[in-house]
């Protein structure tokens, strides 16, 4: 789960070799404007949030933690 501040890292980042955004390189972003960005372990069901069925059916789990 990220903040809002996720979209400015991802307007600063470059596509990758892949043609992609990275994931990666976003949250490498927020560390370098010295964000705090931490992980946490979940869990229960894993969902594969790259799938965008999956990502609706996430959603409603995040706001209740």
């Amino acid at each position: 789960m990220f903040t809002p501040r996720v979209f400015d890292a991802i307007d600063r980042i470059t596509t990758s070799a892949r043609g992609e955004l990275e994931i990666t390189d976003t949250i490498q972003r927020l560390i370098d404007d010295g964000c705090t960005v931490r992980a946490d372990v979940v869990e229960g069901e894993w969902i594969d949030t790259g799938k965008h069925d999956d990502l609706l059916a996430a959603n409603p789990l995040s706001s209740s933690r």
